[in-house]
């Protein structure tokens, strides 16, 4: 009985490790700085995120751009901003879709200012906008809801200006990876113990 019990505490933690995770963060440089086309994958720590432009809901494609002017203004955007700022702006959109069903976990706006607002939707259509989940009018980081961590995560700007074009940048976001290596080497650790224990057990 007592080896039975030990056995599964230690199957149970196992598989406790190999469920962890490692947050893979991009910065939406990785491809750039420049223009990217209407799509681009950024790969990092083995992962990847797909960013996708558009003019409008159920619209046409239009151009990435990857910004790198320091602080705030590091990130993606897009190429058609009629500011010249080459940020998300007017009824444009970009569209984050990780890469073999990982969860987006959080994003972090850039270049928010004055009347300006980022607003994040959910949608489980390529090229929809969805619906709204969050909006903010300051810079920094948004914790995605788990609820909707599985689909299409779209930002976009609102809000007011003294140019009457409010346009915000999409500085990062962050993923959550199986941690491969890690995981690998401690589920190893859980199995010899467990085989070393069930013999001193069993004799």
């Amino acid at each position: 009985m007592k080896t039975n019990t030990l056995l599964t505490t230690l199957a149970v933690v196992g598989f406790a490790v190999v469920a962890q995770a490692t947050p893979v963060s991009f910065t939406f440089l990785e491809n750039g700085p420049g223009l990217l086309g209407n799509s681009s994958t950024f790969n990092s720590g083995g992962a990847s995120l797909t960013a996708y432009g558009f003019a409008s809901s159920g619209g046409p494609a239009t151009a990435l751009f990857a910004k790198n002017q320091g602080g705030d203004e590091n990130g993606l955007g897009i190429a058609s901003d009629p500011t010249g700022n080459t940020e998300i702006w007017g009824s444009s959109f970009i569209q984050l879709h990780a890469g073999g069903g990982l969860p987006t976990i959080n994003i972090t706006m850039g270049s928010t200012t004055g009347g300006e607002i980022a607003e994040v939707y959910y949608s489980a259509t390529l090229g929809t906008l969805g619906s709204l989940i969050t909006s903010f009018s300051a810079n920094g980081q948004y914790d995605i809801p788990l609820a909707y961590q599985g689909g299409y995560i779209s930002v976009k700007a609102a809000g007011s200006t003294s140019s009457g074009v409010p346009n915000v940048l999409l500085n990062g976001a962050t993923l959550n990876a199986p941690d491969g290596g890690s995981t690998i080497m401690l589920m190893g650790a859980a199995l010899t113990a467990a085989g070393l224990i069930r013999r001193k057990l069993v004799a």
